[in-house]
């Protein structure tokens, strides 16, 4: 099985675990194939304040936001900035953000553009992130009704939080897409062995591995920007074959 055109929902088994690289990998292989492509990051928890613009913005949104090809407004690509890197649904609190399930979708469904074949939207932490004390980043995607593309961070543990996370995905109705296996540990014995379990027992495809890609290359080196742009498109060299 292959990814086509249209609209999904990236969620993660847990955070830091590749789900913003991998998002990033995927817009870039779309924009290869000539896709007009849009992505969302709804919630974001660890802003910094720009002054100049007057608004907290997130890193992994603003690299979202550099490999689509369909530009937005910021407050529309990551609706929900919040400064502090923990819970969002703490975040919020102890900055007096509101944040509700409802909204954010509405948001979502009204800044999608029509002329796009490829709309990612990114979760936050893994799928019963909560974001509020009721709710959580499983009620956005539930309620964007989008299919869902599971990433699985390969690091100890991986086996259980993968399963769990894709019964969790079926249980809520929505299709799963795929899983995408993004090694996050790059000491972690028996990686092969490792996918091939979780190959037999998700019950949707391996739609591509992103492996180990080294993060201290000296041409690398030079700034954070060209660093991260080299990763992007050396994880989309090996995601390219899950599209259409």
């Amino acid at each position: 099985m292959t990814l086509t055109a249209g609209a999904y929902f990236v969620a993660g088994t847990d955070t830091e675990v590749g789900k913003t690289l991998t998002c990033a990998a995927l817009l870039c292989a779309a924009a290869r194939l000539g896709w007009r492509t849009q992505a969302f990051k709804p919630v974001a928890a660890g802003c910094e304040y720009s002054v100049e613009r007057q608004r907290w913005e997130n890193s992994d949104a603003q690299l979202l936001a550099h490999y689509a090809t369909q530009q937005m407004p910021y407050e529309d690509l990551n609706p929900c900035a919040l400064p502090e890197a923990c819970s969002p649904h703490i975040a919020a609190k102890r900055h007096a953000f509101t944040v509700n399930a409802s909204n954010l979708v509405s948001r979502i469904r009204d800044a999608v553009l029509t002329d796009v074949d490829w709309v990612l939207a990114e979760g936050a932490g893994g799928w019963f992130a909560p974001i509020n004390d009721c709710e959580t980043m499983a009620d956005v995607a539930i309620g964007l009704g989008w299919p869902v593309i599971q990433v699985v961070g390969l690091r100890l543990g991986c086996l259980n939080h993968a399963l769990l996370t894709h019964r969790a995905i079926e249980s809520s109705g929505l299709p799963v897409a795929g899983w995408i296996a993004c090694q996050v540990d790059a000491h972690l014995p028996h990686v092969a062995e490792n996918c091939a379990w979780l190959e037999s027992q998700l019950s949707t495809p391996l739609l591509g591995m992103v492996p180990w890609l080294t993060r201290t290359e000296p041409h690398l080196a030079q700034s954070q920007d060209k660093h991260m742009t080299a990763l992007v498109e050396r994880a989309a060299d090996c995601l390219i074959s899950s599209f259409a």
